[in-house]
């Protein structure tokens, strides 16, 4: 029996992560956490899959949430609840300061965007589903509604 991947994540933004938060500089320190060998490392990034065992190992090694790891949800490490209200209050701040900006120089907001999409091309594509998700959920609750 083959081994399949029920879910598969992408390797390029786990591995932004990754390299960003526990400063790591190439494939060969992720080789050397997880233990296996740099051809599988390649073979995984040229398939760009990261699969969840490379998660869960580094996950236990460095202290990392597995979630944060895999899909950069929640907080990045375990039991970090003030990184959530950290991440929100910053945005929060985000949000006025663009504002502001916008009273003064119309253009900011636009550029701020451009410039969001252009470093973040998942963006857009992941909004459209978070919409749709919401909207499956509103309509399940209706549904719930006139069931009861």
């Amino acid at each position: 029996m083959s081994r399949k991947f029920l879910v598969e994540f992408p390797f390029e933004q786990t591995w932004e992560r990754l390299k960003i938060e526990i400063n790591l500089k190439n494939l060969n320190e992720l080789v050397d956490i997880i233990g296996i060998s740099q051809s599988v490392v390649s073979k995984r990034k040229k398939e760009n899959i990261f699969p969840v065992e490379w998660a869960y190992i580094v996950s236990k090694k460095k202290n990392l949430n597995i979630d944060w790891i895999l899909e950069g949800t929640g907080p990045v490490r375990p039991g970090d609840q003030e990184g959530k209200k950290l991440e929100l209050e910053f945005l929060a701040d985000i949000g006025k300061w663009l504002q502001n900006k916008e009273e003064i120089r119309p253009e900011v907001y636009d550029w701020f965007k451009f410039e969001f999409k252009e470093r973040f091309p998942e963006f857009p594509n992941w909004n459209k589903k978070e919409k749709n998700n919401d909207e499956d959920r509103e309509d399940n609750s209706i549904q719930e509604a006139n069931i009861a």
